[in-house]
């Protein structure tokens, strides 16, 4: 198992997408005028001399960095700051001018429902003669958790429990929390108007669409609640969810409860959008790494995405067809994207990124000199403390003889047990970022395809 250059690889990765350097690199003050974006490209600046104040406010895994960052940018003109992130992710140091709260990530909780109504506080002060700079990351739809009435926490946190369970995709998944919150899907641009707000983005999302990130608070949401409901039938969770939800929904097909704001309203009209990190970052880096360890490296075009086995599957294909076809070399291959876990009525305890690792495993069996890892990058996979985990060919033989069987992990969605007694996991703690997952495939040069 080559654990080290695929660990290499992945942390070099990780360094490409520091949220402190990536808002450091995308904000600039230069004399009164402050600009954000690339100065050679998309851009916008403005006349600080004309605002009152610059209010901050955010939500996601990587807020503490980003707020950090803001600090040291704009720290004489932050009038309010406050932003949100995931319990065990703020560090030292403490930002003096933005508060910084912990709340309950993936499923809501009490302190992210205090934290967001104070941060509607902030947004419906801002005045025309004000700015508000958002920093939005990954996490941020349940952490920015406030549903809209008569919608309570719990019922939301239910019906999130039941949409991450049943196997929908992130942008399902946000379509319905939309439509369900009162701040998400454009609402937080509402509240803002008529301040200029310029909102920074850590991309968490396949595509970089910006109304599914943090489920699109500033951007205009082309999704309706009859959408909603199409991914509430699609996943028969019509009698799963809390009633009072499914009612809501339905009211709101009806007219009888307000849609999301759409892409002509006016309150969009003093909004700037960055995305300063994404998926993409992560990839290029892990290539640039790749190669200066003198690998050939292919990096796989369409992202990772579907049901975490049936995608280990395909990346375990094209990595034998590109170890084919290339067997002369040493080769690092190279993926990004985000898988999803259909629960059974009895699960285990796992995450995408483990159930890839382990169904990759199964698929190169017997296979010598082929090391696959597959983590995310936020230090957190499902409700467990790694990463992922890094397995080999040699891996389902090593479980066999210690009395571990991966095809009934497997099947049990119980990956992290497994693991855990294997020794295959990848652990680094809180990342504070978040760009969705990586899988890295390392071949070594003499592996015979025959």
């Amino acid at each position: 198992m080559d654990k080290i250059n695929a660990e290499k690889i992945f942390h070099a990765a990780l360094n490409a997408v520091n949220p402190y350097n990536a808002v450091i690199n995308s904000l600039k003050i230069k004399g009164s005028t402050l600009i954000a974006g690339d100065e050679d490209h998309y851009s916008v600046s403005y006349d600080l001399s004309r605002f009152r104040q610059i209010n901050i406010v955010g939500c996601g895994k990587a807020a503490w960095p980003m707020c950090l960052a803001m600090e040291k940018i704009a720290g004489k003109y932050i009038g309010r700051g406050l932003a949100v992130t995931k319990y065990n992710h703020v560090s030292t140091p403490y930002p003096s001018g933005i508060e910084i709260r912990e709340a309950g990530h993936p499923y809501p909780d009490q302190s992210g429902y205090d934290a967001t109504v104070e941060t509607l506080k902030i947004l419906e002060s801002s005045g025309e003669d004000d700015m508000v700079i958002a920093l939005i990351s990954g996490g941020g739809s349940s952490l920015w958790a406030l549903p809209s009435s008569p919608i309570s926490l719990e019922e939301f946190r239910e019906t999130t429990r039941k949409l991450v369970g049943c196997g929908a995709d992130i942008k399902e998944i946000n379509c319905v929390r939309k439509h369900l919150s009162a701040i998400s899907g454009g609402l937080a641009a509402i509240k803002a108007y008529p301040a200029k707000v310029i909102v920074l983005v850590i991309s968490d999302v396949i595509g970089d669409h910006l109304d599914t990130i943090g489920s699109g608070p500033f951007y205009p949401d082309e999704t309706t609640f009859e959408d909603a409901l199409k991914v509430i039938k699609k996943y028969d969770l019509g009698h799963r969810i809390p009633e009072s939800v499914k009612t809501y929904l339905e009211q709101g097909m009806l007219g009888l409860q307000p849609e999301t704001p759409k892409g002509d309203s006016i309150y969009f009209a003093n909004v700037f959008h960055k995305i300063i990190a994404s998926n993409r970052s992560a990839l290029d880096a892990a290539k640039r790494c790749a190669e200066e360890l003198g690998f050939k490296t292919v990096v796989i075009k369409d992202s990772t995405s579907g049901e975490a086995r049936e995608a280990a599957r395909i990346f375990c294909e094209k990595v034998k067809q590109i170890r084919k076809r290339e067997n002369s070399e040493r080769l690092c291959v190279i993926a990004g994207g985000e898988t999803t876990v259909t629960l059974g009525s009895e699960s285990g305890v796992g995450g995408r990124n483990q159930e890839f690792a382990l169904a990759a495993a199964l698929e190169i069996d017997g296979m010598d000199g082929i090391t696959i890892l597959s983590c995310g990058t936020d230090g957190t996979d499902g409700p467990t403390d790694a990463n992922g985990a890094i397995v080999d060919g040699k891996t389902v033989e090593s479980c066999r003889k210690a009395g571990l069987q991966l095809q009934e992990a497997l099947e049990k969605h119980d990956s992290y047990t497994l693991f855990s007694n294997s020794g295959n996991l990848i652990k680094t703690g809180p990342t504070y970022t978040n760009v969705m997952d990586l899988q890295i495939a390392i071949i070594e040069k003499q592996y015979d395809p025959d």
